[in-house]
Order: C-alpha cells, then sequence, then structure tokens
C-alpha cells in the first residue's frame, strides 16, 4: 500500500527504488501511482524522497561527516548535485547549515 512506500522511502532514501517499481508493487501504472502519491503526501515520489535525503544529511552533516561521503553515501549524482538539492529544499548550503549547527550549545 501507499503507507509502505511512504515508509520504505523515509527509512531508505538513499535506496533507488524506481517510481516503476513502486507503482508495480502496488498494481498501478507510474501515472495512478504519482497521482495518489501526490494527492496524499502533497508531493510527489521523487520531491519526498529528495526531502528525505536531506533530512538524512542534516544529520550526517551534524555527526561531522563530509560532504563527498554524504553525497556519495546517500546516492546523489555528485558534491555539486548534493549540495544544489540541499540548498533548494533548505534555503542553505550544508556548510552553512553545518556550521549554524556547530554554534548550538
Amino acid at each position: 500500500d501507499l503507507l509502505a512506500s511512504v515508509k520504505h522511502l523515509r527509512q531508505n532514501p538513499e535506496t533507488n527504488s524506481t517510481i516503476q517499481s513502486m507503482a508495480d508493487s502496488m498494481y498501478f501504472s507510474k501515472y495512478h501511482y504519482i497521482k495518489r502519491f501526490k494527492q496524499g503526501m502533497g508531493m510527489t515520489p521523487h520531491q519526498f524522497q529528495l526531502q528525505n535525503k536531506v533530512r538524512k544529511a542534516q544529520r550526517m552533516l551534524e555527526n561531522g561527516k563530509p560532504l563527498t561521503v554524504i553525497a556519495a553515501d546517500l546516492g546523489f549524482y555528485d558534491q555539486s548535485h548534493f549540495i544544489k538539492c540541499f540548498k533548494h529544499i533548505l534555503g542553505l548550503t550544508p556548510a552553512v547549515y553545518r556550521q549554524a549547527v556547530s554554534r548550538l550549545p
């Protein structure tokens, strides 16, 4: 069901599950799956996966992991793609985020 897809994407955002494979698991067409997902979650499966990748990246940044490692571990094409996605979703770069978090008590 749709909740299983949401749970999977939330817990494993780095897996490259295709929309087609998720749709097939529910016996939906790809387009019907995207429509149902968007109705339920307010965003497409791809947007939801990217959002969850960035959430996981935030935790990794807080733990001091290098950007190159984070980008590779989360399945981004390269570090530049990771930075662009992170900034698009949070409005600041990973480096600025890391600095801000390091100043917290």
